[in-house]
């Protein structure tokens, strides 16, 4: 059921109603930033783009530690989703597959 007076905009592409919750959680499981709220019919890719967290990110306000405060003085990112845009900070999953030639 969609929230009251919203129409057709909580409905998403699966074919039903629903609201998206967007979190960033640590390596001990914790949730360190929640945005709940926006309407179902918007991609995973454009949802990130609509919150604070992604706005500090680009803006390079979120005070993330410099590579020399990490182990081998990797760069210190956030695992998202593969539908999400590429960033200096943003991995994403390889899409597609490898192909080999065994000879």
């Amino acid at each position: 059921m969609q929230p009251p007076g919203t129409g057709a905009q909580f409905y998403n592409y699966q074919g039903f109603y629903s609201i998206i919750l967007m979190a960033v959680v640590n390596s001990n499981y914790e949730f360190i930033y929640v945005d709940v709220g926006k309407n179902g019919r918007l991609s995973d890719g454009g949802v990130i783009e609509c919150t604070e967290f992604y706005k500090s990110l680009k803006e390079e306000k979120s005070q993330i530690p410099n590579n020399d405060d990490t182990v081998n003085n990797l760069n210190f990112v956030f695992l998202g989703d593969e539908v999400f845009a590429l960033h200096e900070h943003i991995l994403k999953p390889y899409k597609g597959s490898i192909k080999t030639t065994v000879i």
